[in-house]
């Protein structure tokens, strides 16, 4: 086949797949508003299929326009779990192509996002599956953001979607992380401070948000932010009647000023010691402080019996 005949030919193809998409909307409208449940999967294989059809002609445009826009219309009829496929092909297509997140690629999955949240409610038990697409869908899209958008972890408004859900639905300390994430120790202390925070969160898990957010913040060496949310934790403590001193926000401000030093391994050793048992908060501060420590100082947590054993039996014991 000629050079001349291949290029007819391919572009054939992809003006057959686009011209298999003009009565999409109204095909798939119609499926959705039966109240037969196949219907409903007949839409989302319509809609794959298509989809599938213009990557594979190469008009990757439309491709990524039918998933879409499909998604969005799935949402709209309340199939959150179909529409989560479509809307992983969705994503899995933007990151095959190498497609680059623009501020066009961004508002389209903020326009699913927001789909996602008029099907369901969060904070309702009954709606956790629907909760765990919608969390799905949106890390998937961080990890997209993260290989082809221009921050490092994905979008701060991923990261800060993701930590609204993640709040809303109980997982407070895996939410404020991400809103630390989202470089954001203002909706962390606005959240923590709530007035309902205030009746559901006992002042123990208050200090874990607190210490999994701040150290994330250090990893990430945003001393701007962690030393912002430190000094607002320590105020509105302070304005809690009867409350304990502020070991947490003293023990971060402390290490702030440490981490600036250099040769200041030990004193940091000491002040991890000093607060001991903050480290008792949440599973993760233990892993975090060694993790700060090797980075910042080149310490190396100690070995644990199981390390010690196999260094043993690698000796020839």
């Amino acid at each position: 086949m000629s050079a001349a005949a291949a290029r007819r030919r391919k572009q054939k193809a992809k003006q057959k797949a686009v011209s298999s998409t003009d009565n999409l909307d109204d095909r798939v409208s119609s499926l959705l508003s039966s109240t037969d449940t196949p219907s409903h999967y007949e839409a989302l294989q319509l809609l794959s299929s298509n989809t599938h059809r213009l990557l594979k002609a190469g008009n990757v445009s439309k491709a990524l326009e039918t998933a879409q826009k499909g998604t969005v219309t799935l949402l709209k009829y309340k199939r959150v779990e179909i529409a989560s496929q479509l809307g992983g092909t969705y994503v899995e297509a933007l990151r095959d192509t190498r497609t680059q997140e623009t501020k066009e690629v961004a508002d389209a999955i903020n326009e699913i996002h927001e789909g996602y949240k008029g099907c369901y409610d969060p904070s309702k038990k009954e709606d956790a599956k629907k909760t765990e697409y919608h969390l799905t869908f949106l890390k998937s899209a961080l990890k997209y953001s993260s290989a082809l958008g221009t921050t490092h972890l994905g979008s701060l408004s991923l990261h800060f979607s993701v930590g609204s859900i993640m709040w809303d639905s109980s997982d407070r300390v895996g939410g404020c992380v991400h809103f630390a994430l989202a470089e954001q120790p203002g909706e962390i202390i606005s959240r923590l401070f709530s007035a309902e925070a205030q009746v559901e969160i006992g002042e123990r898990e208050r200090d874990a948000i607190f210490m999994m957010a701040g150290l994330n913040f250090v990893v990430l060496e945003n001393f701007r932010d962690a030393t912002k949310m430190a000094i607002s934790y320590k105020i509105k403590m302070g304005e809690i009647k009867d409350s304990e001193p502020q070991r947490p926000a003293v023990f971060l401000l402390w290490m702030l000023e440490i981490l600036k030093r250099e040769k200041a391994g030990r004193l940091y050793q000491w002040l991890v010691n000093e607060f001991k048992e903050l480290q008792m908060l949440n599973n993760g501060i233990p892993q975090l402080l060694q993790r700060i420590g090797k980075t910042y100082f080149g310490l190396q947590p100690p070995p644990n019996m199981m390390n010690m054993l196999e260094q043993m039996m690698g000796g020839g014991m």
